[in-house]
């Protein structure tokens, strides 16, 4: 499923999920992920971003501070 496309991208980064939480409303059939990463150089954040918007079922990524 979603879940585990989106885990097993951030591991094959070696991107450490310090958080994740997910909401998901049924009948719209939307689910909203937060999560929160440690990376070890910031342009991994960008091309994390690339690879999560080309993910079968993501509409959005985009990054919050």
């Amino acid at each position: 499923g979603l879940l585990s496309d989106v885990t097993t991208l951030l591991s094959n980064e070696h991107a450490n999920v310090v958080s994740l939480s997910t909401t998901t409303d049924k009948k719209a059939h939307l689910a909203h992920m937060k999560i929160t990463l440690e990376l070890p150089r910031l342009e991994i954040l960008s091309r994390l971003v690339d690879k999560m918007t080309q993910l079968p079922n993501i509409a959005e990524v985009k990054r919050v501070s």
